[in-house]
């Protein structure tokens, strides 16, 4: 059932995320495309520090009650049913001028596209759910209760700083951020591999969230750098199906890695994973600035 439940879950994000992005590209100019994802990912991860502390409060006011987590989850279904009625009756969508089709806008997504995208790829199968640094945190000794805390740190830092870092690739370019925020994932599984006290889990979560600022609205904004208009939802639909496709293995191998070496190697291999993605993207930009100005 609950399996059933988390693949209805996964449906439901992908049919609203790819039609997000391109919606959002296409409200963006190229100039200030970055700091527009940033505005998103900021406003949508503030939610998700307010989720975390309410957790907190329901675990700790419900922490003698033997029904806490149907509680739980009946109490964060309510903002989700007043969502659903904004959207219903409250928020009305633009008409759409129908898009002329040229040769322009039936070519195929260019090659720089799928290389970037074969990359990023190639980076998230080193990128198993965050499930896994939670229990790294209970590792180490982090209580159950502090959990939700730690948490709402990370998307702290990931909300504050998605608004900045977004600006910044509009100003340096977008592999520059996305190799910083690389480079910052790699040292901060690496530090989890070495951490011994609940203090290097709070600094390695708040660390963390620099990675998913400098990461998750930039690659979307490079993506519209790099497709034609009439080709983005195309785009960001391979990109989203298959980057949540690649999550399975990479949870498999760490799961497998924690189970049968240490809790300590999956945090080794992603950091592995991660600086090979560093050198390719690296190549990348080499091989492909001057062409994508």
């Amino acid at each position: 059932m609950a399996n059933g439940l988390r693949f209805i879950d996964g449906v439901g994000k992908g049919i609203k995320d790819s039609p997000k992005d391109a919606l959002i590209a296409e409200s963006t100019e190229g100039k200030t495309r970055g700091k527009g994802f940033g505005i998103v990912r900021a406003l949508d991860t503030f939610g998700s520090v307010v989720g975390p502390l309410l957790l907190f409060v329901l675990l700790y006011v419900l922490r003698n009650n033997t029904l806490q987590y149907h509680y739980i989850f009946i109490i964060t279904a309510v903002p989700l049913v007043f969502t659903l009625g904004i959207l219903k009756f409250f928020v009305k969508e633009a008409e759409i001028p129908k898009i002329v089709v040229t040769d322009q806008t039936t070519s195929a997504l260019p090659i720089k596209y799928y290389i970037f995208f074969g990359i990023v790829l190639f980076f998230s199968l080193g990128n198993a759910s965050d499930t896994f640094l939670i229990l790294r945190a209970q590792n180490v000794c982090v209580s159950l209760l502090s959990i939700p805390l730690v948490y709402a740190l990370f998307n702290a830092v990931y909300a504050s700083a998605s608004i900045p870092l977004g600006s910044l690739s509009d100003k340096i370019g977008r592999e520059k951020v996305i190799l910083f925020g690389w480079i910052a994932y790699a040292v901060a599984y690496f530090g989890f591999t070495k951490a011994q006290t609940s203090l290097a889990i709070w600094f390695l979560f708040a660390f963390y969230g620099i990675y998913y600022a400098t990461t998750e609205g930039v690659v979307k904004a490079f993506i519209a750098d790099l497709v034609l208009s009439g080709h983005r939802g195309k785009a960001y639909g391979i990109y989203n199906a298959l980057i949540g496709l690649i999550t399975l293995p990479a949870s498999f191998i760490a799961g497998l890695l924690w189970d049968k070496i240490s809790p300590a190697t999956p945090f080794y291999f992603t950091s592995g994973i991660a600086c090979i993605s560093i050198v390719s993207l690296f190549i990348f930009m080499k091989a492909f600035s001057r062409k994508l100005r």
